[in-house]
């Protein structure tokens, strides 16, 4: 892992760039058909609301659930949904858990998602392109078209092997960058873990000698006279 420290004189923060591997989208990107189903719904005529409880959508490899939900439209071609309660947002190898998340859709598609939870988290699996990544905050906002993840309060990332710790976290997905800021009265500063890898078996030997070869030979037997 490699990074660089950066002072401001502008703000009185401390701000950290990490590269990390590329975690790819946290979500899928689908234009799929979009379900949903639910125990009960109401329909708020004067606030124009819909009401949904024990709801679940689903598109494509995408399933987003929750105790209750409400949106502005029915159409997902432009509308905005608040979920509560024991919120589950699945990919096809990645998770999202929070007490209360707003998803706003475009063209019937995930445009942005912002939850919050005590902590909110999220996990991407190891896949064939990236390793796996995970992390918490009080609130996470995922820019979905940006292709953006940004972690506030209490923020953590890691990588698998790396742990970052800051009061915000801004993690750039195709630019595989982080970038890690404390809090303007330093409160939190940023904390960085490097674990470090497990040597092979080759390198533990190279390391303790061990890698020398071994004397087989038999010793000359004595001379003994008939």
């Amino acid at each position: 892992m490699a990074f660089s420290l950066h002072h401001s004189r502008a703000l009185l923060l401390t701000a950290l760039i990490v590269v990390l591997p590329k975690a790819w989208a946290i979500l899928p990107d689908s234009r799929e058909p979009i379900s949903l189903d639910a125990d009960s719904s109401e329909f708020d005529r004067d606030q124009g609301t819909l009401f949904f409880r024990n709801v679940r959508i689903r598109q494509g490899t995408l399933s987003i659930a929750a105790n209750s939900a409400s949106a502005d439209d029915l159409d997902f071609a432009n509308s905005s949904w608040e979920f509560t309660g024991n919120v589950r947002i699945d990919g096809e190898a990645s998770r999202i858990r929070s007490d209360t998340a707003v998803l706003n859709f475009r063209d019937h598609r995930l445009l942005r998602a912002s939850v919050r939870g005590n902590p909110a988290t999220f996990e991407r699996d190891e896949t064939e392109e990236s390793r796996a990544i995970s992390g918490g905050a009080q609130s996470i906002e995922y820019d979905a078209a940006g292709g953006k993840l940004t972690l506030t309060g209490n923020a953590r990332i890691v990588d698998g092997k790396n742990e970052v710790l800051g009061s915000t976290l801004l993690y750039e997905l195709e630019a595989e960058k982080l970038v890690a800021s404390s809090d303007d009265n330093g409160g939190t500063r940023v904390q960085i873990t490097v674990t470090p890898q497990t040597l092979g078996i080759a390198e533990e030997e190279a390391e303790t000698g061990d890698d020398a070869p071994e004397d087989t030979s038999e010793a000359p037997a004595a001379d003994s006279d008939p």
